[in-house]
């Protein structure tokens, strides 16, 4: 059923329109790289939704490695796993960015709490 939707008339113009319109990678160009596009591809997987399929404001020019390896990897864990030059993760969905607001929530309840303690 996929292979169908990809071997359509529309899919291909749809593409030709995507990556004419946007022809440099958005994940690249995130990072501050100018990588030519090759792939337009679904933001949100359609999983065989034709509506989904052939939205056009669903689709994300992108260069084969970050289709191959960024894209899968965010699909696989819900976030990328890149880092910038200091070993920080890039995306602020990771899990360590999670455990940081985490973290610091707990100390804003401690204060609160301990400044309580002190007006009784």
């Amino acid at each position: 059923m996929t292979k169908r939707l990809y071997d359509s008339v529309t899919w291909r113009r749809m593409r030709e329109r995507q990556l004419a319109k946007h022809p440099l990678c958005s994940m690249c160009l995130s990072k501050g790289l100018t990588v030519q596009a090759s792939i337009a591809d679904h933001i949100i997987p359609h999983h065989g939704d034709r509506k989904l399929f052939f939205d056009p404001t669903n689709l994300s020019s992108l260069c084969q490695p970050c289709h191959d390896n960024r894209k899968r990897q965010i699909e696989h864990h819900g976030y990328s796993q890149a880092c910038d030059a200091e070993g920080l993760p890039v995306d602020i969905t990771h899990p360590w960015y999670q455990e940081k607001v985490e973290r610091s929530k707990k100390r804003e309840k401690d204060k609160k709490r301990n400044g309580k303690k002190r007006e009784d």
